[in-house]
């Protein structure tokens, strides 16, 4: 007439006690690198578009771009994961018209797959997508992976041994 027990070992407590945002699926986007055929991205004022053309990626404005940051900026779209998620006051505060940075991925054909809009806050920025009403949290340095300077994207000249520059004034 004993109740069974059972011993449970292992971190089902933690578990169990997780809050309810860590429950929450952090998942904001995740785009196939393959599908990418442009990227626009706006800084505020500032705007620039990384195109494909063959086997490589034209800046607009600015000519050929590094081809190795063009593929790290589509990689960062295979999976886009949020920090944390607004809280109904910090989602109130939130602004995204005009939004401080925005990202749009293209198809092949013109057609978009993928906008992001982003609010900054001292601590990174408030995401979300165009067309949705979750507002996420991501840390700086994941927005400006996801939304980073022109400058990142263009060629670097090369260097020699030495670490001197290798391109020829003129």
């Amino acid at each position: 007439d004993q109740v069974a027990t059972y011993e449970l070992r292992g971190r089902l407590v933690e578990w169990l006690t997780r809050p309810g945002d860590e429950w929450r699926d952090h998942r904001i986007a995740g785009v196939a690198s393959d599908s990418v055929a442009g990227i626009e991205v706006s800084r505020g004022v500032k705007r620039y578009t990384l195109k494909s053309s063959g086997t490589k990626w034209e800046l607009s404005p600015g000519g050929l771009a590094d081809s190795t940051a063009a593929a790290n900026l589509v990689a960062a779209y295979r999976t886009v994961d949020a920090s944390g998620f607004a809280t109904k006051p910090e989602a109130d505060s939130a602004r995204f018209s005009p939004p401080d940075r925005r990202t749009r991925l293209f198809r092949k054909d013109g057609t978009a797959l993928l906008t992001l809009l982003f609010d900054s806050t001292k601590a990174g920025f408030w995401v979300k997508p165009d067309t949705g009403t979750t507002i996420y949290k991501l840390d700086s340095w994941a927005g400006d992976r996801l939304a980073p300077a022109d400058s990142t994207l263009r060629p670097h000249p090369a260097k020699s041994a030495t670490g001197a520059s290798t391109k020829k004034e003129s």
